[in-house]
């Protein structure tokens, strides 16, 4: 019964991570806020506290001494964490998450460790899941920032269109206003790809923000350029409108920090 009552508040947790992490399968509402480091470490802290007073419980022997000196290092692995905000400082989230990672290898191991113990393990091989589950929340709460996946399909379209757009502008004005605005294109293929390249390699979303932003006065320049060449350029605004938009589009997947 003690063990009973105990384990209600993992339950408790593991589905209200569950709906976190998955939301309920009947409904699609609006994505729930993940916890917060500092509630994940104190939760992670009480479950293995209580799951190091259960290894001595129902492993009194040497598998219990195995078992519990991983816990030991499991604990000692949250209160790094719980160091590291003491007072309320938000600690770097890096750092967190470099603790979260270590933390990780030893519930790992863990695990391992309670797989061959049959069923003397049962209840705490069960008491381990949401532990598991809790610290890699964590692992993702502060984990590093990524990119959604759709900047590179914009960026692969506003670079489609704008190759279009300086060929075009090779047909509908094949004069010196042509060459002016063939060059503010150019400009604007060489920014989209680098951005492109960014987005590819993985760069943080502040850095292809960027390289949006300055694509995006280039666009400006485009459309004052064509602004005032009347029926010539008619057909060449539109495009640049599209293009204008999609670099819009894209700069609201990576909001302002």
């Amino acid at each position: 019964m003690l063990r009973l009552l105990r384990s209600l508040p993992a339950l408790a947790l593991a589905a209200g991570l569950a709906v976190v992490l998955t939301g309920p399968a009947q409904a699609q509402p609006p994505a729930s806020p993940l916890p917060q480091p500092h509630a994940l470490v104190t939760w992670l802290s009480q479950r293995l506290r209580a799951l190091r007073e259960d290894v001595d419980i129902d492993l009194p022997d040497a598998r219990g001494v195995t078992v519990g000196a991983i816990v030991d290092r499991c604990v000692m692995q949250v209160r790094q964490m719980q160091r590291s905000m003491r007072d309320g400082v938000p600690a770097p989230l890096p750092q967190l998450h470099k603790q979260a990672t270590e933390l990780a290898k030893e519930l790992q191991r863990l695990e391992a460790s309670l797989a061959g113990l049959g069923s003397d393990a049962y209840y705490l091989r069960k008491a381990t899941v949401p532990i598991i589950s809790l610290n890699q929340t964590l692992l993702k709460v502060t984990g590093p920032a990524t990119l959604p996946p759709q900047v590179v399909a914009l960026a692969d379209q506003m670079l489609k269109e704008l190759r279009a757009l300086r060929e075009d502008t090779d047909i509908d004005l094949s004069d010196a206003r042509g060459k002016t605005v063939g060059e503010l294109i150019d400009r604007c293929v060489m920014g989209t790809r680098h951005l492109e390249k960014s987005a590819r390699e993985g760069a943080s979303p502040a850095h292809v923000r960027k390289h949006a932003l300055d694509l995006g006065k280039d666009l400006q320049r485009i459309q004052s350029a064509l602004a005032g060449m009347g029926s010539d350029a008619y057909y060449l605004r539109k495009s640049a409108a599209r293009i204008v938009a999609l670099n819009q589009s894209l700069l609201k997947l990576l909001p302002a920090p």
